[in-house]
């Protein structure tokens, strides 16, 4: 008997046009061998400067990418350089079974670049949204995943996009909320530098000309990384103050995410993911969104989610490319958010664990009150299943928990790396100025 054919080898390319940047992601299949694997790309561009409405500028973008994986996607002729058929898939190297490209609605050429993209690749699937626009997806996305709720925040410099999609009690259905925040020119998001609100967040001392130079610089010539710690500084009081917009805007609603239902999770996708470390970027998550209770964390920093979490959600009914669990991510992180009763100044434990497993030694997982903890759990030995367990002390407790928290690592649905404690007196403050911000992120960060 033939084999489906989306069962056999192929290979499909996806693709995100953002205002700052491109993403793509080559991703591969062949289910006979157990063989799948993805080739991820994400080049910076100005879609306000760069002439991203030009045939020349997909050729010479495509023919780079093809470079880069070392695969075949289009025939083209010298004849007529900006013109392009993809091959027809054949082998691995060589060929696609498809083309998905999907461009942001916040860039201003986006007809342009749709004109463009028809003209050179008349092939391509071309969407003007992604899984954060569409929310049907993004339900579709979080029943396969396991979840009562899924969050999607895509951030990026100048603009930031929370989707929202949770499970209603009454009658089953999925309910959604949506909010953004868009910067439409570069010199009010210089100027925000000079927010009392970013300031309000900052360890650098903001008065100083060097450091608005450097942020204005940082504006106008983006780059994926940084290692700057004045600019990965400032970058975490903008995200804090950006989510805490949107959480005032969304007049409480947020403040049931994580609470009210059983299994939470929360992607986080876009630019800023590259600029950050990793516990800035919980940390201005957290404190943006002010969130409580227990929640998976996602980091999506290839954009995996966005580019194939509608074929990954379609499962075995997928018209053109299945996409399993395995390749979309291997593990997530999961967030607890203690309630720390007492007094800021004092010191004392409020939760005592342990992570374990058959074949590796255990490990003590215990935290502080006042305190940021990460626990990365990614050393337990390849596919080793492992168990978490712990129990409060001291009044702690995290909502939605009676005494303790328990877990299994390992299982269909959770492979946990990193499991985060978030031990801080709540409400968190900062301030009043950046030395006080300092020595708090000193108590906060022990290491």
């Amino acid at each position: 008997m033939r084999k489906l054919p989306l069962l056999e080898k192929n290979a499909i390319l996806s693709i995100e046009v953002s205002r700052n940047s491109i993403s793509s992601v080559l991703a591969y299949s062949h289910y006979e061998i157990n063989r799948n694997y993805l080739l991820t790309d994400k080049s910076v561009i100005d879609s306000e400067a760069d002439p991203v409405g030009e045939s020349e500028f997909w050729s010479n973008y495509f023919n780079a990418l093809s470079k880069k994986f070392n695969w075949d996607f289009l025939n083209q002729s010298p004849k007529d350089y900006f013109l392009g058929k993809i091959m027809a898939f054949e082998d691995e190297g060589q060929g696609l079974g498809a083309i998905q490209i999907q461009i942001s609605p916040s860039i201003k050429k986006e007809k342009e670049i749709f004109v463009a993209l028809h003209n050179f690749l008349p092939g391509a699937d071309l969407s003007a949204s992604g899984i954060t626009e569409d929310n049907t997806q993004l339900a579709n996305l979080a029943e396969k995943l396991g979840y009562d709720e899924l969050i999607m925040l895509d951030m990026n410099l100048m603009r930031f996009d929370l989707s929202w999609v949770y499970n209603s009690k009454k009658d089953k259905s999925w309910q959604e909320f949506h909010s953004k925040i868009d910067w439409d020119k570069k010199l009010p998001l210089i100027d925000a530098i000079r927010d009392s609100r970013l300031k309000a967040f900052s360890t650098m001392d903001l008065e100083n000309p060097q450091i608005y130079n450097k942020w204005a610089n940082f504006i106008l010539k983006p780059v994926m990384k940084t290692n700057d710690a004045v600019i990965q500084d400032l970058l975490r009081s903008y995200v804090t103050v950006q989510l805490l917009t949107i959480h005032n805007n969304a007049q409480n609603r947020l403040n049931n995410f994580a609470i009210k239902r059983k299994k939470s999770g929360l992607i986080l996708k876009g630019d800023v993911l590259g600029l950050l470390q990793y516990k800035q970027l919980v940390l201005s998550v957290l404190d943006g969104l002010q969130i409580r209770g227990a929640f998976d964390l996602l980091v999506d920093y290839n954009n995996v989610f966005t580019l194939l979490g509608r074929q990954y959600s379609e499962g075995i009914n997928a018209t053109k490319f299945i996409v399993t669990k395995s390749v979309v991510f291997d593990s997530k992180d999961r967030v607890y958010v203690f309630e720390v009763p007492g007094r800021h100044e004092e010191k004392k434990a409020v939760f005592l664990g342990s992570a374990s497993s058959v074949n590796s030694k255990s490990r003590d997982i215990s935290a502080v009150s006042g305190e940021f903890v990460i626990k990365d759990l990614s050393g337990f030995a390849s596919g080793e299943s492992y168990v978490f367990e712990g129990s409060f002390a001291k009044g702690a407790y995290v909502e939605g928990f009676d005494k303790k928290i328990e877990f299994t690592s390992g299982n269909e649905q959770d492979s946990i790396s990193k499991v985060i404690l978030d031990t801080r007196h709540k409400p968190v403050t900062y301030g009043p100025d950046y030395r006080s911000n300092l020595r708090k992120f000193s108590r906060w960060f022990v290491e």
